[in-house]
């Protein structure tokens, strides 16, 4: 079975984890009455995360910091711009989780980035599942 937007299954999970992304990253903005200390709180727990999954330097994290920074940025910007247009986000969203996969590889060892993106994919995996169950519970 295909999608009616005829996009490939990685491409798909990929978007579908970056939005979800950015509507928790909202949802958190909107119940924090300071959006940009909560900005920096998840990017700043995301690079503890990622230096200790990759074991990055301290070099590699004053790199990722500023490109994750952009990033949530770029997501939210997306996400306003887009509202109300699945499609249109769909496709933005798509855009912007390659180019910061090619940022993020920038900065990495092949060996990190290789854990970065099975990290990423193994996400992915679980936002698929909680989504197909969602669709089959919403159809009981």
């Amino acid at each position: 079975m295909t999608t009616p937007l005829q996009i490939p299954h990685r491409a798909a999970l990929t978007v579908v984890a970056f939005a979800l992304t950015l509507a928790f990253t909202a949802q958190a903005a909107a119940h924090n009455q300071d959006g940009d200390n909560d900005t920096k709180v998840g990017v700043e727990r995301r690079l503890e995360q990622m230096k200790k999954r990759l074991a990055l330097t301290d070099e590699q994290v004053e790199k990722l910091k500023p490109i994750l920074e952009q990033n949530r940025k770029e997501g939210e910007a997306l996400r306003e711009k887009h509202k109300g247009n699945k499609k249109a986000l769909f496709e933005a969203a798509k855009a912007r989780s390659e180019a910061f996969e090619k940022e993020v590889a920038a900065v990495l060892t092949p060996e990190q980035n290789t854990k970065f993106l099975e990290a990423r994919a193994t996400m992915k995996g679980k936002v698929k599942e909680r989504m197909s169950k969602r669709k089959s519970d919403d159809a009981k």
